[in-house]
């Protein structure tokens, strides 16, 4: 008998046939699978730029000060008064203001210094029995005196120094028996303020001579009110 070309030849040869078009319709089924599977979306564009930094505000300049406060706080240190005899010009009264304020700064640390010392000056006293208050702020007094004087602008200043400067040497003498170098050095302490004191009474307003008073070479009248070159002529008359 003649075989069909489409017939399988054996029972063995269906089967084969059979599996492979069945194995063919899973691959089919798989390739259309894969290709209706979802494939995730890469972001492949760029990210923008940050924003900008906000520009640094410039640093505020002060303003200068501005003349009429300049002249308003060297009116008040003047006084806003005209200069009377006996008072410093105003550069000279800064220099004895700073010259006790350091002063009394270094009275300050020579107090210190002998309570971390546990050394026993005469007006502070040992630590177990300390003098009475108002012997323990007396090298003070004077200072501060001065201080007030100074911002005030008194007269005669200067000599108001040399005192209170001897206040503070005689404080000083009473210490080199009792601890040397402290007393040392409160007693130069006394002898700048000493200094300064002295060199000040150049800073000094004097009284001036009237000019109807005055001769013209610029010499003053004697006790009597007569002029020198007045006095002269009548002797040669």
């Amino acid at each position: 008998m003649e075989r069909t070309s489409g017939e399988p030849s054996s029972p063995a040869a269906g089967a084969f046939t059979s599996a492979q078009g069945s194995g063919g319709a899973r691959a089919a089924d798989v390739g259309t699978r894969d290709d209706t599977r979802t494939v995730p979306r890469v972001e492949t564009s760029v990210p923008p730029p940050p924003p900008p930094t906000p520009p640094v505000p410039p640093a505020e300049v002060p303003d200068p000060p501005r003349l009429a406060d300049v002249v308003a706080m060297r009116r008040w240190w003047s006084s806003g008064r005209p200069p009377q005899p006996g008072q410093l010009t105003p550069g000279w009264r800064l220099t004895v203001l700073v010259a006790w304020v350091l002063a009394l700064l270094a009275w300050c640390a020579a107090w210190k210094t002998s309570r971390e010392l546990g050394l026993s000056t005469w007006w502070l006293g040992p630590s177990a029995e300390p003098r009475p208050f108002p012997v323990l702020l007396l090298p003070f007094v004077p200072i501060v005196a001065m201080i007030a004087a100074t911002l005030n602008n008194v007269r005669r200043l200067a000599w108001y120094g040399l005192l209170a400067s001897a206040v503070g040497a005689a404080i000083a003498v009473g210490d080199l028996g009792r601890v040397v170098r402290l007393g040392l050095v409160e007693l130069a302490i006394a002898a700048a303020t000493a200094a300064v004191s002295v060199a000040s009474l150049s800073g000094t307003y004097r009284s001036a001579t009237p000019p109807d008073q005055q001769s013209i070479d610029g010499s003053a009248p004697d006790a009597a009110g007569e002029l020198p070159s007045r006095r002269a002529t009548a002797r040669h008359e």
